[in-house]
C-alpha cells in the first residue's frame, strides 16, 4: 500500500487483457476520477482482464469489483 493511504491500481496491458476489457476499464476509471497505471502482463491471460489493487489481483475484473476494493 502506498504511504499516503491511496490505493494503487494497475490494469494489465498485456495483449489479451487490453483487448478483453483492460483498456475500457482504464478509460472508465479515468472518467470516474480514479487514477490507474498500465501494468505489465501477469501471465494470467485466461482470467482477462486482470487488475491489481495494492496487493490483490482481481481476475476477470469489472469496474464494480475494482470500486469495491477501494
Amino acid at each position: 500500500m502506498r504511504s499516503d493511504n491511496r490505493k494503487e491500481i494497475k490494469v494489465c496491458y498485456g495483449p489479451r487483457c487490453r483487448d478483453y476489457g483492460g483498456e475500457a476499464l482504464t478509460v472508465r476509471l479515468k472518467t470516474l476520477g480514479i487514477d490507474s497505471e498500465a501494468g505489465e502482463c501477469q501471465s494470467l491471460c485466461p482470467h482477462s482482464p486482470v487488475v491489481h489493487v495494492n496487493d490483490k489481483f482481481i481476475p476477470g475484473a469489472s469496474i464494480d469489483e475494482i470500486i469495491e476494493r477501494l
